[in-house]
């Protein structure tokens, strides 16, 4: 009984988590993945969507690209693991695709241009 409440009261908080994210609320999304990722480091579904939030405030602040790179680098730490504890998650698949390629992008890009200008020149 006490093990189905516990469930019951996680599948409402990913409900409630999810909502934020369909409302664009990634902060407070962010915010409460936190803690309880804290609290349970090994639920798969609660890491790729702390993964998925890195990810939006990393796209919110692309200003600044510390940040930016900050929060792709650790967000795809949590998509890494989330892919380790279930292989068969199209949703966790999906963030790992997306936090990897975000990582790969910029070095794609760059050395394509490093290449162009070593042409040019």
């Amino acid at each position: 009984t006490h093990k189905r409440r516990r469930l019951k009261m996680a599948d409402t908080l990913l409900l409630s988590i999810d909502e934020w994210y369909r409302n664009n609320q990634y902060q407070k999304c962010f915010d409460e993945l936190s803690l309880l990722v804290a609290a349970h480091p090994d639920d798969p579904q609660l890491l790729y969507r702390f993964a998925r939030a890195h990810f939006d405030l990393a796209m919110e602040f692309q200003d600044d690209f510390n940040y930016e790179e900050d929060k792709i680098r650790n967000g795809f730490t949590y998509a890494q693991k989330a892919l380790d504890l279930d292989q068969t998650d199209g949703s966790i698949q999906k963030w790992y695709a997306i936090m990897l390629g975000c990582l790969v992008l910029p070095l794609f890009v760059f050395n394509h241009k490093h290449r162009q200008e070593i042409t040019l020149n």
